[in-house]
């Protein structure tokens, strides 16, 4: 269909000074030539009417091509744009590519390392803490097992407490990747608002009474900070 209408996109414009100039020379010999007796001066309203009965419609009719073809063209562009954002892949964000890159080199495999890091990543910024903090606290409590349960009951990737959860009132199985690191990013948010980014590490080990009353350790904190120091960003 497009190309009925290509020749006007290169010579609209000088199809439409030559119809003009050859209108304008026949009007121009119309009016020169021998008149009528009745007729002793050249009659300008017959040379106007000439013009305007052949050159506008003419004019009018190129345009509205051009208008129809500049139409269709945008179309079809707009066509192309939305077919190539169908077809262009979802990138990882770099955060996540750099959590996957650290799991997959601790022997967690790819397909597990890319939904925990799409997990880390989303509840991460649901609750504003650092995603690298949350991986290198899944290391160092489960390894990234998530059915591992404690001697205390603690249980999945995080460790939950089931008494945590029910403080988080978050539902749902602690076995199950997203409710656990729901739970352990809701828990680690509330401690650190509470404690600080450090101590609110340590609170979310040995729990907000220990930490109140000074007495803990620094041992947990000093193992997350060197997982931590591991993750390449």
């Amino acid at each position: 269909m497009l190309r009925k209408f290509s020749w006007l996109k290169k010579d609209g414009n000088k199809l439409i000074k030559l119809i003009t100039t050859v209108a304008l020379a026949a009007i121009t010999i119309t009016a020169c030539s021998p008149q009528d007796t009745a007729l002793s001066a050249p009659n300008t309203t017959a040379t106007e009417s000439v013009f305007k009965a052949y050159v506008p419609p003419v004019i009018e009719r190129i345009e509205a091509d051009k208008r129809s073809l500049a139409a269709k063209e945008a179309e079809k562009k707009a066509q192309k744009a939305k077919t190539e954002v169908i077809k262009k892949p979802v990138k990882k964000s770099s955060v996540e590519a750099n959590l996957i890159k650290h799991m997959t080199s601790r022997g967690v495999p790819v397909s597990t390392a890319k939904t925990y890091a799409s997990i880390i990543k989303s509840k991460a910024d649901k609750y504003k803490v650092s995603p690298y903090t949350i991986t290198a606290m899944i290391q160092v409590e489960s390894n990234y097992k998530p059915n591992l349960v404690g001697t205390h009951n603690d249980t999945g990737l995080m460790q939950i407490l089931p008494a945590t959860q029910r403080y988080m009132k978050v539902s749902g199985s602690l076995f199950n990747p997203d409710t656990n690191i729901e739970v352990g990013a809701k828990y680690l948010a509330y401690c650190q608002k509470s404690f600080g980014e450090e101590l609110g590490i340590v609170a979310y080990n040995q729990g907000e009474g220990n930490v109140k009353r000074g007495t803990y350790n620094t041992k947990y904190l000093t193992k997350v900070k060197s997982v931590l120091s591991t993750i390449k960003r």
